[in-house]
C-alpha cells in the first residue's frame, strides 16, 4: 500500500445475487462454551421462527422461515456477544464501501471495515504526494494506484483525493472506518488503531523528504567545450626484412569473404616476398594479416631453409 509505483490495488465490489439456498442463514462464530440449541433458540427467535439448527458445523448456523428475521438478527448482534463472537448472514451481500437504496432492494449498510481500511491506506500515499507541484506530473504518468474492475465495464481508477484536505480526508477515513461493519466484535478499535499509525507514519517520513523535494533546485553550469586534439594520421604498416610470411594467392576468394588459398612460406625482402620454395617475387600488398606462431631456427622440421641463404 505505501509504495507509489511498486504495486496496484484491485477492487472488485460487485456483489452476486444472494442464492436461494442462502436465504434466512445465519452464521454464529466461535459459539461460546456451553451453549447449546436451546439458548440459542431463546436468543433469536424473537427475530423470526427458526426452522434449523446446525450448531455442529464451523461457524455454527441458524436458519430462518425468512431472510428479513436473519437480518433482525445481525443488526441486534451486539445485544448478543454472550452468545458467540460474531454473527453474520452466511451469504455475505454487505457492500464494498456503504450502500443506499440498492437498486435489487438489498439492504442498506455502511460498507465492509477491513475494505474501507484498505481503500484508505491504498490512496494514503498518492494523496500526500500530490500536493507537491514537482510530483504531481510525475504521479499522473504511473498507472493508478487502486483500480475497480467490473463485469460490464472497463476498469476504473479510483480517486486518491488529496489537495489541501489531507486533514479533513483523515478524519474522513477514520469515520468511515468506524461505521463500517466488522464481523469481528474486536477488529473495529484494532483496525482504526492501524489506520492512525499508518498515517503517523507515513507523515513522518514525508515530512523528512518533501522539503528537499520542494525546494528549488539550481540550473546545472555547462561543462566545457572538449578541446581540440590534432591527430596525426597512422604510420603504414610495415614488415622487417627477414619476416616469415604466408601469401594468400586468391585473392577473387577474399574479395567475396572466403580466406583464398594460401601459397608456400614467403620471406619479405625490401617491400618484396620471396617464395621460400623458388617462384617469382611478388609485392607486399595486404588487407588483412594474422599473426602466428612459426618455428625458428635451421628448417624447422620444414624440410627447407625458411629464411634462405641470402
Amino acid at each position: 500500500y505505501a509504495s507509489a509505483i511498486g504495486t496496484t490495488v484491485l477492487q472488485i465490489k460487485e456483489i452476486p445475487t444472494r442464492p436461494a439456498e442462502f436465504d434466512g442463514a445465519l452464521c454464529l462464530f466461535e459459539l461460546a462454551e456451553g451453549i447449546g440449541e436451546a439458548q440459542v433458540r431463546s436468543a433469536l427467535e424473537p427475530f423470526g421462527t427458526i426452522v434449523g439448527c446446525e450448531l455442529d458445523s464451523q461457524p455454527a448456523i441458524v436458519r430462518f422461515s425468512t431472510h428479513t428475521a436473519a437480518l433482525g438478527a445481525v443488526a441486534a448482534a451486539a445485544t448478543m456477544r454472550g452468545l458467540c463472537a460474531g454473527i453474520d448472514v452466511q451469504y455475505n451481500e454487505r457492500s464494498y464501501d456503504g450502500r443506499t437504496g440498492d437498486a435489487d432492494g438489498r439492504a442498506d449498510d455502511t460498507g465492509r471495515g477491513w475494505c474501507s481500511f484498505e481503500s484508505s491506506v491504498s490512496s494514503e500515499l498518492i494523496s500526500r504526494l500530490g500536493v507537491v507541484p514537482k510530483l504531481r506530473a510525475e504521479l499522473d504518468a504511473l498507472p493508478p494506484k487502486v483500480l475497480v474492475l467490473s463485469s460490464d465495464a472497463l476498469p476504473m481508477e479510483q480517486a486518491a483525493g488529496g489537495g489541501d484536505e489531507l486533514g479533513a480526508r483523515v478524519r474522513q477515513n477514520i469515520a468511515t472506518i468506524e461505521a463500517a461493519r466488522f464481523t469481528g466484535s474486536g477488529d473495529k478499535p484494532i483496525v482504526v488503531e492501524l489506520y492512525k499509525e499508518y498515517v503517523s507514519r507515513i507523515a513522518g517520513v514525508l515530512q523528512n523528504t518533501l522539503h528537499l523535494v520542494a525546494a528549488s533546485v539550481p540550473a546545472r553550469n555547462s561543462m566545457p567545450s572538449a578541446p581540440t586534439v590534432a591527430v596525426p594520421q597512422p604510420l603504414p604498416f610495415l614488415l622487417a626484412d627477414g619476416q616469415a610470411v604466408l601469401p594468400i594467392i586468391n585473392r577473387e576468394a577474399r574479395d567475396r569473404g572466403g580466406e583464398g588459398v594460401a601459397a608456400s612460406v614467403g620471406v619479405v625482402r625490401s617491400l618484396q616476398i620471396k617464395p621460400s620454395l623458388g617462384g617469382d617475387d611478388c609485392s607486399l600488398t595486404f588487407d588483412g594479416i594474422s599473426q602466428v606462431v612459426v618455428p625458428s631456427g635451421g628448417d624447422g622440421g620444414t624440410g627447407f631453409d625458411l629464411f634462405g641463404p641470402d
